[in-house]
């Protein structure tokens, strides 16, 4: 990409990072000063080093962050965090936001020489957060209608048997859930209402979104 290009890179938050298989895939952009734009979406928790570690992967591909972002949706492993999430504010946000990146953009030939501050560990650890200790699968319920296997987007569902999960590649974005037309894919194991009920009172408070631009 040319500095004339721009790049919208947008992101989920896992653990406070980067999911490992997307940091994976920035290897593939390749920048050259181009402007860029990060939008992280977080479920009510809090982003931590998302937006300093996107911040580093596009630099070092040639990239000039210009703005990030940092927005709530529905938590996707306790989806009552957040529910609701993005409302009339978060479009709102989003839209200022928006407005923001096209007057920076319509002056991308002076844009300051330093990089953008955002919020964040510098001293971050990319490999710390190892995941969660559950995992979704189907329950008798389950019609082998395949849809949790096509949009799995590690390949942990088997078609063979697509009520189990492997727990080595899964990252628990819940999409298998969401798609399931008959509610057979959940968390169904003790483990996670014991993890459910300690998250839920953590996080009920509403966290806003978190903007930075280069200045």
């Amino acid at each position: 990409m040319t500095e004339a290009d721009t790049l919208l890179f947008a992101m989920p938050v896992y653990g406070g990072y980067i999911p490992k298989f997307c940091t994976e895939l920035v290897k593939n952009l390749v920048g050259n000063n181009t402007p860029a734009i990060i939008m992280a979406v977080y479920g009510n928790r809090h982003f931590d080093n998302a937006l300093i570690q996107a911040k580093d992967l596009l630099h070092a591909q040639g990239f000039k962050v210009i703005a990030a972002g940092a927005f709530v949706a529905e938590h996707s492993i306790f989806p009552k965090v957040g529910f609701g999430r993005p409302n009339a504010d978060d479009y709102k946000a989003m839209e200022v936001f928006a407005n923001k990146c096209k007057e920076l953009l319509k002056h991308r030939d002076n844009l300051p020489d330093k990089e953008i501050t955002v919020y964040g560990d510098k001293a971050y650890d990319a490999a710390a957060f190892k995941g969660v200790p559950f995992y979704p699968d189907g329950d008798e319920t389950c019609i082998r209608c395949m849809q949790c296997v096509a949009d799995c987007p590690v390949k942990a569902i088997d078609a063979a048997d697509p009520s189990k999960t492997d727990s080595d590649k899964c990252i628990a974005c819940g999409s298998c859930i969401c798609v399931c037309p008959v509610g057979a894919r959940d968390y169904h194991s003790e483990l996670y209402k014991k993890a459910q009920v300690g998250f839920e009172e953590r996080c009920k408070k509403a966290m806003p979104a978190f903007t930075y631009y280069l200045e």
